[in-house]
């Protein structure tokens, strides 16, 4: 069922279709002002949303090729809709929603990739694929604790200093001898 619009302003422009049914204007105030039923979206409307504030319908755009979202509410309202989309409607949201999946994961490959970039800028290591490296060798608790140690510019003891010459030098190697960038003894005294 397309979305049924019913509305006292006369006024207005209605598209083709639009029609005023008697048994609504029984009375000459409503004569004067009278009450039009008009149909949108045959075919578009893909789900409808309910909320403590209003009703939400979810239609197919065909000119901008994507959905939008029109406020409805009850027969009280104005407007009844229920959903009703057709089959080449229900496939192209699907594409619309396929595509928009692939555009947010590259988005956030991308994201990730730049934080990497910056991190290994501040962290004084050569490229994102130090901090990848370092990411995957480490727990998140570990990591955290190595990328803090190498954002130190100041030393106060030589061991720590040399903890972060050791993991920056593992880091930076493109095929690293261990499997970690320090042994498990050092690790705990990150």
């Amino acid at each position: 069922m397309p979305i049924v619009h019913l509305t006292k302003n006369c006024d207005s422009i209605f598209p083709s279709g639009a029609y005023c049914p008697l048994e609504l204007n029984t009375t000459p105030e409503k004569r004067a002002n009278p009450i039009v039923v008009f149909t949108s979206h045959d075919g578009l409307c893909l789900y409808k949303t309910n909320s403590d504030q209003a009703s939400i319908m979810t239609v197919w755009n065909p000119e901008l090729q994507c959905p939008e979202r029109i406020d409805t509410v009850d027969m009280e309202g104005g407007i009844i809709s229920l959903p009703d989309a057709t089959v080449d409607t229900k496939a192209a949201y699907e594409a619309w929603i396929t595509a928009k999946n692939h555009r947010t994961s590259i988005q956030a490959r991308w994201l990730k990739r730049h934080q990497d970039v910056l991190l290994a800028q501040t962290a004084n290591l050569e490229s994102y694929h130090s901090i990848r490296r370092l990411r995957n060798a480490l727990s998140e608790q570990q990591f955290k604790s190595a990328i803090a140690l190498l954002k130190v510019k100041t030393f106060r003891t030589t061991g720590r200093s040399t903890l972060a010459g050791m993991i920056r030098s593992w880091a930076n190697n493109p095929r690293p001898k261990f499997s970690t960038p320090l042994s498990p003894r050092q690790l705990k005294s990150l």
